[in-house]
């Protein structure tokens, strides 16, 4: 499945939660129906994981993956409700 509407670059920190394990991430663009991260978590494609961002925590699934010198580099969709990142952004840019 290829997003069709626009993917605006938003680097937001996250934690990516894969079974019992924790990682750091980043967002690196989003759209309404999923996100690209960059992380060293080992995801595999259709897995389902959960990411956090502050107190806010989404289901999503392991589109794509693909390794690159700092990292894996993923593609995720969400399995909820469609995204509001541009809220989420603007929370993020709001803080002290």
């Amino acid at each position: 499945m290829r997003s069709h509407g626009p993917r605006p670059t938003v680097v937001l920190p996250i934690k990516i939660q894969s079974g019992s394990r924790v990682f750091l991430a980043c967002t690196l663009n989003v759209s309404n129906s999923g996100i690209k991260v960059q992380t060293d978590a080992d995801l595999r494609p259709q897995e389902e994981i959960l990411v956090c961002h502050g107190v806010r925590k989404m289901k999503f699934r392991v589109v794509w993956t693909r390794r690159e010198s700092n990292g894996l580099v993923a593609g995720l969709v969400s399995l909820v409700q469609p995204l509001s990142w541009a809220q989420v952004a603007s929370n993020s840019e709001s803080r002290p």
